[in-house]
């Protein structure tokens, strides 16, 4: 038969027939994609966000408190046992682990004094580098100015609303805070802002910090800066030259305002009466010289380890295992906590199995639902056409034509429509669930079309030839099954 009479006479249409009036048909079935691919989109998007939470040390982290006690039956907890019980426990810990202590300041800030929860940070802690990576997470919202040999601290967001200063940017004027230590209130560096830290903590001081205030007082005593007046000035480079005969600029390593996240110089008087002439002017001391001169560093008392799980679902091991060692039992609902989240991520993982599987099956039964059907009802005219010479593989060819054009094309049409609303529609289901909003991710392209064109196609190619395979003219004419 000439293909383009057959195309004419016979594929159009038949092409006409199949996809309905006015095209309902091909509409409904873009329907069902569109309605697929958007809930995919959203349970995949929805599964990202609870694995990048789960990626969190808020989550994964766990404080091991260090007992007051040792019982001589059981392993020290200090730094060297710790390391020995990473190394016999690989399977289930990172490498890593980080000493915890948790201290009480009193602190100065818009005229009010306050004791807030303050904790031990270093630059190696893997706590530290999420809270300043700013392509896994959103913490950070300054520049980071924090270091171990510093004075910088880093506070939150609600430390700042504990002394009434509230709003998106109210805090964005600040540039030191007072701070109670052994040799009365100093003025140090805000080094960085982020949105929470661990442990209802509200700020993080350093290593330098907390060594020279446990074992070198004199560092914070006024008395031992005589002599000197010494400023900050944020916001300038450089000092004006009218100034240079009263002030010098700092211009040495470790200097204090190298540790405060906003830019600005650090200039010095011998004469203790002179003012610096500026309106955003601080006085501080000129306690930079302390950053590098500490003959024992780190001699401070930890209060807890904290160790990073690699699987949450370890998280039962990991409590034996630390009571065997050390003899600390860790508190059941906080292992508890971590197993129901291990749980959620796995039914999470479950149900975008199920929506893509229910999608599969429902694109299949549909198309192959239309084209039985379609062939039932023509079986007289097939079983005349194929008594003319009309060839099984010309009949396949054809729906194989019409099947993959109504698949691709709404695919197609279904998945840039999800593309262009599915962000909006991801951000309100979360927001009606309490949740913040994250970015839209569908499965990868090439799963989809595997999955849900591809593969049905196939599937509905092998029904179509089942139902024509060694079937007669004489078969269809007179609907012998």
């Amino acid at each position: 038969m000439n293909i383009k009479v057959f195309i004419k006479d016979i594929g159009v249409p038949e092409f006409k027939a199949v996809i309905g009036k006015n095209g309902n048909r091909l509409l409904f079935l873009t329907l069902i994609f569109f309605i697929s691919l958007l809930v995919l989109g959203v349970g995949n998007s929805s599964k990202d966000l609870l694995k990048t939470k789960m990626q969190s040390p808020f989550i994964k982290f766990i404080d091991v408190k260090v007992p007051s006690l040792h019982d001589v039956k059981y392993s020290k907890m200090d730094t060297t046992n710790a390391r020995i019980f990473i190394n016999e426990n690989k399977s289930i810990l990172a490498s890593n682990f980080s000493r915890g202590v948790k201290k009480r300041f009193a602190c100065k800030l818009n005229g009010l004094t306050q004791e807030p929860n303050g904790m031990l940070i270093t630059t190696n802690d893997s706590f530290y580098k999420f809270l300043t990576n700013n392509e896994t997470n959103n913490s950070l919202l300054t520049d980071d100015a924090f270091s171990d040999d510093g004075f910088g601290l880093i506070l939150t967001k609600s430390f700042f609303e504990d002394f009434d200063v509230k709003g998106d940017s109210a805090w964005k004027k600040y540039s030191f805070v007072e701070i109670e230590t052994s040799g009365g209130f100093v003025k140090l560096p805000i080094a960085a802002v982020v949105e929470e830290l661990r442990n209802n903590c509200k700020f993080a001081f350093s290593k330098n910090f907390l060594n020279c205030n446990y074992n070198y007082p004199k560092v914070f005593q006024e008395d031992n800066y005589n002599g000197l007046s010494t400023y900050f000035l944020p916001n300038l480079t450089q000092l004006p030259s009218e100034m240079d005969t009263l002030f010098r600029v700092i211009d040495v390593a470790q200097k204090l305002s190298e540790n405060c996240y906003k830019d600005g110089i650090m200039i010095q008087s011998y004469d203790t009466n002179v003012v610096a002439p500026f309106r955003n002017s601080i006085k501080i001391l000129d306690i930079r010289k302390f950053a590098n001169h500490n003959r024992d560093k780190d001699k401070f008392i930890n209060d807890y380890f904290t160790f990073y799980l690699k699987d949450l679902a370890k998280s039962d091991i990991f409590a034996e295992k630390i009571k065997e060692k050390f003899g600390v039992e860790i508190e059941k609902s906080r292992m508890k906590e971590k197993d129901n989240i291990n749980f959620f991520e796995k039914i999470t993982d479950l149900l975008s199995k199920a929506l893509m599987a229910f999608a599969f099956f429902s694109i299949i039964l549909f198309i192959i639902n239309v084209l039985i059907s379609h062939l039932n009802s023509n079986k007289r005219s097939l079983g005349t056409l194929k008594a003319f010479g009309l060839s099984n593989n010309l009949i396949l060819s054809l729906y194989s034509g019409i099947t993959l054009f109504l698949v691709v094309v709404s695919f197609s049409i279904a998945y840039v429509s999800t593309q262009l609303i599915g962000q909006k529609t991801l951000n309100k289901f979360l927001n009606s669930s309490g949740f913040e909003n994250a970015m839209y991710n569908n499965l990868d392209l090439f799963t989809l079309l595997l999955w849900m064109v591809l593969v049905p196609t196939i599937f509905i190619l092998l029904r179509v030839f089942q139902f024509l395979h060694k079937k007669t003219p004489g078969d269809l004419i007179y609907e012998r099954n």
